[in-house]
């Protein structure tokens, strides 16, 4: 495996990295929901990372011009 040159502003700026991220927030917050259950309903942070994790994996097979240094 190999980086690619520009990690860093991947990091920073794609948003497969960020739905990702709330991905991981979501399913966090699955461990606190037992303190919460009169505020959220059962299985919302489940549905929400799962929606998170797809749009992630969308994400990052879409074209983003502004990471990648072509214009469409």
């Amino acid at each position: 495996m190999k980086l690619v040159p520009n990690w860093r502003e991947v990091l920073k700026h794609s948003w497969s990295v960020r739905l990702m991220v709330a991905a991981f927030l979501f399913s966090a917050a699955e461990y606190a929901l037992p303190f919460y259950t009169d505020v959220i309903p059962d299985h919302v942070m489940g549905f929400l990372g799962g929606v998170a994790t797809g749009g992630g994996v969308l994400a990052r097979v879409l074209f983003q011009a502004s990471l990648s240094g072509e214009s469409k």
